[in-house]
């Protein structure tokens, strides 16, 4: 799997990534291709709080806590924007909704 690199931070990411949007389902599927992902390169995993409220976030936790990586092994990227909760300060991208969804997102 070719690399690039991200500057100034210097982090190494694939060319490709596998999304979350689809990939939901906790299933032994679903742990086989994230871990066939994984074996042939693909180290970022790319999610969103919309998606399903949320829960693609937590099943790629689940999956990448299951097949046992390591935090420094993979990239996990998510978006931010729309928000998973009503009200006039829950969406957006204030600093304040960006600390918000960030500290909900782990």
């Amino acid at each position: 799997m070719l690399h690039r690199s991200k500057e100034p931070s210097g982090l190494r990411v694939p060319l490709f990534s596998l999304g979350g949007w689809l990939h939901l389902g906790k299933t032994s599927l679903e742990i086989r291709r994230r871990k066939t992902a994984f074996e042939n390169g693909v180290n970022m995993f790319n999610t969103a709080e919309g998606y399903w409220n949320g829960k693609s976030e937590e099943e790629i936790g689940c999956v990448i806590k299951e097949v046992s990586l390591r935090h420094l092994d993979f990239i996990i990227s998510t978006k931010l924007h729309l928000g998973t909760r009503r009200g006039p300060n829950n969406g957006g991208l204030s600093r304040k909704q960006i600390f918000e969804d960030m500290q909900e997102s782990r």
